[in-house]
C-alpha cells in the first residue's frame, strides 16, 4: 500500500545559491565567534579543561558522562592539536550544524523567505545563543543531535522511502544518546509530538516505513553497543550522577513542577518576550482579512501544541515518578530548539507584519552582542578586579617554567591542585599527561620525570605543596618572595594582587 506524500512538509525546491548563502553566515559568524575565543585567553572554561584532560586518552566511557563529545575532541586534536583553536572549532562545527538543521526543517514548514530568520531565532535564546557559546560541551551536542533528527523526521513524513535518510537519523539519536543519556528523553518527545499529526500516523501504514524504523533502530543500536557494554558495568556511577542532578533541589512535587515550568520558560527568553513584544496577537491568529493558513502552518500549529504537551507530560513523569527536585534552563535546550521555528511556521503572515524587518536585525544584534561578549567579559572581569577561570596566565607560567629550565625535555606527568591550571598547561607543554586533584589522591608515577603545580596562597595551599615536596624530594625556587612564581590574572590592573603558584618536581 502505499500513500501520496505528505504535501505540508515537501521540501520545496532550493538552489544551491540559496544554500551557499546560509552556509556562508553560518561559516563567518561562527568563524568570527572562534577568532574571538583564540584570540582572547589560552585559558580554559570548566567544561573545556575537562576535554583538555580526558582527550589524553581514548575510551569506551569517560566517568558520569556518555564519550562521544571526547571522541570527536580527540578527533579534532588530532588535526589542530591540543589547542584553545581545537576545543573552540569543535563547539562552532556543532552550533553552526544546528543552525543548518534547522533551517533544512523550516524550508519544509514556511516560505523559504521566512526560513533563514526562523532557523536563526535560538540566537535569542539565553541558554544556547549565549551560555551554549560560552561553557557547555554534551549539552551542545545533544542539541544538534536532537536538530539533525527534527529535519530528518520531517524529510522522512515526505519522503519515507529513503534508507539513507533512515540510516542518518539512525546516528544522530546515537550521537544524541552518546551525548547525553538524557537525550533518551527529548527524542521520546520528538516522538510523540510527531505522532500527533495526522500525516503522520498515516505514514505508519506503509511498509517502507516500518523497514526504515527497522533501519533506524539497528543503526542506533550498532553506533551505541560498544559505549553501551561499558556503560552495563558503570551503570551505577551514571546514575547515581543524574539522580544526584535532578534531586538537588529541594521541596515538594508542586514546587519542582515549578521549578521546571520556569527552566522551560527561562531557555525560551529573551525571544518569547521580544516576539511578544513585537507581533502581540498576531503570533497567534491572523489578520482580518488575511487568507486561511495553509496545511504546513495547522500542521505546524498542531505540533507545536504536541511537542509542548509532551514536554510538560514528561516533567510530570520526572518529577512524579522520578523524583526529580532541580532542573536548570541550559537542560531544557535538546527539547526546545526546535520550538521557535514552529512557532514562527504556524504564523506565516508574520512576513507581512509591519514589524517583521525588525526580527533579522534583532537576530543581527544578539549575534554582535554574543561574539563581543565572548572576548569582552573576560577584558572586563580582569579590569573589574574580578578575574574568573579565563583570566588565569596559564601561558605566561608556562613561558616562565621554560625560561626556568624545569620542564622536562619528551614526556612527563604534571600534577596539580587544579584542573583549570592543569588543563591549560596540557596546552601550553608539550609531552605533559596531566592529572588534578589533591596531593592524598593522584597517582605518582613509578619512574620519569614529574611537576606538581600549586596554585593558591594560605594554609591549604602550603599544606599541598609541602605534601608534593615530600612526595618528589625537591622544590622548585621562583623569584617570588618564599619561592614560585607570582602573576597576575591576564587584563587585570598593575595593583590587582597576584595569583601564587608553587611547583615540586622530581627529575
Amino acid at each position: 500500500m502505499s500513500l501520496t506524500p505528505a504535501p505540508a512538509f515537501d521540501r520545496p525546491p532550493t538552489s544551491a545559491a540559496e544554500a551557499r548563502r546560509v552556509l556562508l553566515l553560518l561559516a563567518t559568524y561562527f568563524g568570527a565567534q572562534l577568532a574571538m575565543r583564540v584570540a582572547v585567553s589560552p585559558a580554559l572554561e570548566l567544561d573545556e579543561a575537562e576535554q583538555a584532560v580526558w582527550t589524553q586518552a581514548f575510551a569506551w566511557g569517560y566517568g558520569a558522562q556518555p564519550p562521544l563529545y571526547t571522541w570527536l575532541q580527540i578527533a579534532v586534536f588530532a588535526l589542530t592539536g591540543p589547542s584553545v583553536l581545537g576545543l573552540s572549532l569543535l563547539k562552532n562545527l556543532l552550533l553552526a550544524t544546528t543552525y543548518f538543521s534547522l533551517w533544512r526543517a523550516a524550508r519544509r514548514l514556511m516560505p523559504l523567505a521566512m526560513a533563514p530568520v526562523a532557523a536563526a531565532t535560538p540566537l535569542l535564546m539565553l541558554s544556547i545563543g549565549w551560555d551554549a557559546q560560552r561553557d557547555l560541551t554534551h549539552t551542545v551536542l545533544v542539541t544538534t543531535a536532537a536538530a539533525l533528527s527534527f529535519a530528518l523526521l520531517l524529510g522522512l513524513v515526505a519522503e519515507p522511502r529513503q534508507p539513507l535518510r533512515w540510516a542518518a537519523l539512525g546516528l544522530a539519536l546515537a550521537a544524541g544518546l552518546l551525548g547525553k543519556y538524557s537525550f533518551a528523553a527529548a527524542a521520546a518527545v520528538m516522538g510523540l509530538g510527531l505522532l500527533a499529526l495526522a500525516p503522520v500516523r498515516a505514514r505508519l501504514r506503509e511498509p517502507a516505513v516500518w523497514l526504515g524504523l527497522l533501519l533506524t533502530a539497528t543503526v542506533a543500536a550498532a553506533a551505541f553497543a560498544p559505549h553501551g557494554l561499558w556503560l552495563i558495568d558503570h551503570l551505577d556511577l551514571a546514575r547515581d550522577h543524574a539522580a544526584g542532578k535532578l534531586a538537588a533541589g529541594d521541596g515538594g512535587p508542586a514546587r519542582a513542577l515549578l521549578r521546571a515550568a520556569g527552566a522551560l520558560l527561562a531557555s525560551l527568553s529573551p525571544l518569547l518576550p521580544l516576539l511578544a513584544l513585537l507581533f502581540g496577537r498576531a503570533l497567534l491568529r491572523p489578520p482580518a482579512g488575511a487568507p486561511a493558513p495553509e496545511a504546513r502552518a495547522r500542521l505546524a500549529r498542531r505540533l507545536l501544541a504536541a511537542l509542548l504537551l509532551a514536554v510538560l507530560a514528561f516533567f510530570l513523569v520526572a518529577v512524579l515518578a522520578g523524583g526529580a527536585r532541580h532542573f536548570k534552563d541550559r537542560w531544557m535546550q535538546p527539547f526546545v530548539v526546535a520550538l521557535p521555528l514552529l512557532l514562527i511556521a504556524q504564523a506565516p503572515w508574520l512576513a507581512e507584519h509591519r514589524h517583521w524587518r525588525w526580527l533579522p536585525r534583532a537576530l543581527g544584534a544578539a549575534a554582535l552582542l554574543w561574539c563581543l561578549g565572548i572576548g569582552g567579559r573576560v577584558v572586563l572581569a580582569g579590569w573589574r578586579g574580578q578575574p574568573d577561570e579565563l583570566n588565569l596566565p596559564v601561558a605566561e607560567l608556562a613561558q616562565a617554567l621554560r625560561q626556568a629550565g624545569v620542564v622536562p625535555e619528551g614526556p612527563f606527568a604534571l600534577l596539580s591542585n587544579d584542573r583549570r591550571l592543569a588543563a591549560g598547561l596540557r596546552l601550553q607543554l608539550a609531552g605533559a599527561r596531566v592529572q588534578a586533584g589533591p596531593a592524598d589522591r593522584l597517582a605518582l608515577p613509578a619512574s620519569g620525570p614529574v611537576l606538581a603545580v600549586v596554585i593558591g596562597e594560605g594554609a591549604p595551599a602550603d599544606a599541598e605543596h609541602a605534601a608534593w615536596q615530600a612526595r618528589l624530594g625537591q622544590a622548585v625556587v621562583g623569584p617570588a618572595p618564599g619561592g614560585g612564581w607570582a602573576l597576575r590574572p591576564l587584563y587585570a590592573r598593575p595593583n590587582h594582587p597576584a595569583l601564587q603558584i608553587r611547583v615540586s618536581r622530581r627529575p
